[in-house]
């Protein structure tokens, strides 16, 4: 897999994933790039879409 391939996979399975747990995806993505300069790298997968799933 190129790495253009995977970058693209990658961006497309947050999105689909996003949907599943029944988020809007972009403002998921919107909150989430908003949030991660102040976020501690030790507590990041709080902010997935799985996690914030309403």
């Amino acid at each position: 897999m190129t790495n253009q391939r995977s970058r693209c996979y990658h961006r497309l399975h947050l999105i689909e994933t996003a949907k599943l747990n029944g988020i809007l995806p972009r403002a998921w993505l919107t909150e989430t790039l908003a949030s991660i300069p102040d976020y501690e790298i030790n507590r990041v997968d709080n902010i997935l879409s799985w996690k914030t799933a309403r």
